[in-house]
């Protein structure tokens, strides 16, 4: 395995890269190359361990229980997914992965990453930090998604969902990781019903779009349509 694609990964911060092939020999990952729209895992399945982007994107899919799939995350090179089932010592995947774009995935199991290093790596507690530090963030980014849906009114939704992206990229002009079909997955709204009030918000001079690129063109208004 190439150590130099797992440099800049967050799941391998504060490792060095010679300490990164060290270890190689410990975690032995299995990689698996995926076309788009190949499903990687799917929910129910065997848990074996976690997955890391190498190359592409994928997109994490629950199915409701009117069996709709209903998106809960976008995952991009050197993102990690599996690891809180893991940790919660789950036994099956309990969401299905597809590939959004041709891509290539590392799996690493579950008994190298909990278990003991049988090397020694000097680094292993530090890759075990890391991964608890993804999880808590995950945990963070679903009680986010726990609040939009609490949120009644679609403009209160799309508002709070585009102020907390700005606030979190510091700039008035983004790109977001969904498309307008994902983001309606996302917010749990119908896209039509979504377009029409984002065309809303634009014709009142409140943001401008263009596909997948938004500006904010007024963040007073924005900020008060996301706390009513």
């Amino acid at each position: 395995m190439n150590r130099e694609v797992f440099i800049g990964c967050e799941l391998f911060e504060g490792i060095d890269s010679n300490e990164i092939s060290a270890m190689m020999k410990c975690l032995d990952p299995r990689v698996e190359h995926f076309k788009k729209n190949d499903f990687i895992v799917v929910a129910g399945n065997e848990l074996t361990g976690v997955g890391i982007v190498l190359n592409g994107e994928i997109t994490i899919l629950k199915e409701s229980y009117s069996g709709d799939g209903m998106v809960l995350r976008k995952l991009r090179k050197c993102e990690v997914f599996g690891e809180v089932a893991v940790f919660a010592g789950k036994k099956k995947w309990p969401a299905s992965v597809q590939a959004s774009k041709d891509c290539e995935i590392a799996f690493l199991k579950s008994a190298k990453i909990k278990g003991e290093c049988p090397y020694l790596c000097p680094r292993h507690s530090q890759f075990i930090k890391n991964l608890l530090g993804l999880i808590s963030k995950r945990a963070a980014f679903l009680n986010k998604k726990m609040d939009y849906l609490s949120i009644k009114s679609m403009r209160g939704k799309l508002a709070a969902f585009l102020w907390d992206e700005y606030r979190e990229r510091e700039t008035l002009s983004f790109e977001l990781r969904l498309n307008r079909q994902e983001m309606a997955d996302y917010l749990n709204v119908s896209r039509p019903s979504m377009s029409r009030e984002l065309g809303r918000m634009r014709d009142e001079g409140v943001i401008e779009f263009h596909k997948s690129f938004f500006e904010i063109l007024d963040e007073t208004a924005l900020k008060s349509m996301a706390l009513n």
